[in-house]
């Protein structure tokens, strides 16, 4: 018996040790920290921007209701969760970056996937990623990478062999921007290789889906991410992304081979790896103007990622807005077809006089943004935005597409209307005095890198496909627009559609 207490006293210690510490951590230090938010004006975030077919259309229907609200609070685990509005508040917390940590760094297998990828660092390492990056993304670069990009959309729609054509967007459309990133990134042909008996853009969101998974569990916040390694799932996502990073570092060695043995052989490609390898020649592999093969992967495999959903994810609201506003699909076409009579094979110059083009992009930026937000920061330290009083451990979450729909910004926000980025007269749209207003690209030092190639990406997909296809929604499809899942950010289910190749064509 004495044995038997011996053995029982610590463990019963160590659970109501552990019940109490749960209840501190999840519940009593959280709403001690949402109290003393909406002290200073947040309002209590009860759920109220979740929507059954829009993950922020309540959001869009409060900030319509109270226009002038700020920020919403919530409790978080050891923390408070603050939705960040107001777009003064939002520019305060994007220009003082050093105020914040990129909760990202502490997920085990994000670091596995990509450590020093430019959204997840900061610091020295940041600036020098975005040094190095910033070569690889001039403007002159972006414009050679446009036959890469007519060449792997023309490739994909010829693959079918019935017509007209059925696909469902953006999960199809990911089948074209995924091999745009491994064309301008790597120079190949990334749906010709398998990995895990799917192609790789495939494997790709299975592994952002597992690593979302185990990043959303609270169990991480509390005893950390080492306690997942009993579990067989979690190692057998280590091991996925491991070879993940393994078929690309391959791809990067033999092209390094390549060099080597003739240096002048690949003068003429300008895809970033090549770049990146020129430069590691000119400088020398341990100057802070080039990247190490760890890094190249690193930065790839955040590209590869948020690359192909945004740009796909784009293109499907874009499609979608086409088919469901047909007036404004006639001017986009005749637009289009007027361009590509002028200019078969786009440039650069042709796709920036798209201005219908353009002002369409951006309302559908504005009403259904990629990226409604940025990722989630934790302040390292007190400091204040604005007027508000920051605790250091507080999670920030500057969310834009509020604003998109504020009614102080914009003139009947529900309206879908790209004419009112064709009016340059338009003084009464509040987003021009307010330029935090409108972000469908995180802005400030850290903007959004990729951002050009994205709208020069879309730009030159749209006009091929409605060019050449009438395009309709098949069926009575509701649109629901979803965050998670595999994909990043703000995206729609499925949208399914039907190409019938224009008769002139």
């Amino acid at each position: 018996m004495t044995s038997l207490i011996t053995f029982l006293v610590p463990v019963v210690v160590l659970v109501v040790t552990l019940y109490f510490l749960k209840r501190y951590y999840l519940n009593i230090k959280p709403a001690k920290l949402v109290r003393f938010y909406t002290q200073q004006g947040a309002e209590i975030s009860q759920g109220n921007f979740k929507d059954p077919n829009d993950r922020f259309g309540g959001l869009k229907n409060l900030i319509q209701r109270k226009p002038t609200t700020r920020m919403l609070a919530a409790p978080f685990p050891g923390a408070a969760f603050l939705l960040v509005l107001d777009p003064v508040l939002i520019k305060e917390m994007l220009l003082h970056p050093e105020n914040y940590d990129k909760m990202s760094k502490e997920s085990e297998l994000s670091n596995i996937f990509s450590k020093f990828g430019l959204t997840r660092t900061s610091g020295e390492i940041w600036k020098k990623h975005r040094k190095v990056l910033s070569s690889a993304f001039q403007y002159n670069y972006l414009s050679l990478m446009i036959p890469s990009i007519e060449d792997c959309t023309k490739e994909f729609f010829e693959s079918f062999q019935e017509k007209p054509i059925r696909i469902k967007a953006p999960f199809d459309i990911e089948k074209i921007t995924s091999e745009v990133i491994s064309r301008i990134f790597f120079g190949i042909k990334s749906r010709d290789f398998k990995l895990n008996g799917v192609s790789p853009s495939e494997e790709a969101s299975n592994i952002l889906a597992q690593i979302q998974g185990f990043n959303d569990n609270k169990i991480r916040f509390i005893l950390g991410t080492e306690v997942f390694n009993i579990l067989p799932s979690y190692r057998a996502a280590k091991k996925r992304i491991i070879a993940f990073r393994e078929f690309f570092m391959k791809k990067i060695n033999e092209r390094m081979i390549e060099l080597a043995n003739n240096p002048t052989s690949n003068s003429n490609r300008r895809d970033f790896l090549q770049i990146f390898l020129e430069d590691r020649q000119k400088y020398g592999p341990d100057s802070d103007k080039t990247f190490s093969d760890d890094e190249i992967l690193d930065e790839f495999a955040i590209f590869y990622i948020a690359g192909k959903d945004t740009t796909s994810t784009l293109l499907a609201m874009m499609l979608y807005c086409y088919c469901k506003y047909p007036e404004w699909a006639k001017k986009v076409e005749q637009e289009i077809q007027e361009t590509i009579h002028k200019t078969p094979n786009l440039t650069i110059e042709a796709i920036n006089s798209m201005d219908i083009l353009t002002a369409f992009i951006k309302e559908v930026l504005r009403y259904y943004p990629p990226a409604p937000g940025i990722l989630p920061r934790r302040a390292i330290k007190d400091h204040k935005i604005g007027d508000i009083m920051i605790k250091k451990g507080t999670i920030l979450f500057p969310t834009f597409i509020a604003n998109h729909f504020n009614p102080r910004f914009f003139e009947n926000p529900n309206e879908f209307n790209p004419e009112r980025w064709l009016n340059s007269d338009k003084s009464n749209e509040g987003w021009k005095n307010e330029t935090y207003a409108y972000l469908p690209f995180p802005a400030g030092p850290r903007n959004c890198i990729g951002q050009h190639l994205a709208i020069i990406e879309a730009k030159t997909i749209m006009a091929i496909i409605v060019n050449g296809y009438d395009i309709q929604i098949d069926g009575d499809y509701e649109l629901k627009m979803l965050t998670g899942g595999g994909s990043v950010g703000y995206h729609p289910k499925d949208i399914p559609l039907i190409l019938s190749p224009k008769s002139n064509k």
